[in-house]
């Protein structure tokens, strides 16, 4: 994963199509989401980016460019971690 991100990797920032791509997966997953709440399927409090992240995190190392953004989640890792997605 590093060395496949260092090609849309500048510094500490992703090019734009890439974050643009981002966020168009995001927002598709976080009306996924929005469903499984609805059917008490996983937590009030899930976010899309939150869940993104979890499964980054736990399925491959990440490159340095998503730190930042893991930082600012972890506690919430780990409690997901702990408790699980349902509510």
């Amino acid at each position: 994963m590093p060395t496949f991100a260092a090609q849309f990797v500048t510094g500490d920032r992703v090019s734009g199509a890439v974050e643009e791509q981002r966020e168009r997966s995001l927002t598709a997953v976080q009306r996924i989401l929005d469903q499984a709440k609805r059917a008490g399927a996983v937590r009030q409090d899930l976010t899309a980016t939150q869940f993104q992240m979890g499964i980054a995190s736990i399925t491959r190392p990440l490159p340095d460019v998503a730190v930042p953004r893991l930082a600012e989640h972890e506690a919430w890792l780990v409690d997901v971690y702990l408790r699980g997605l349902r509510p």
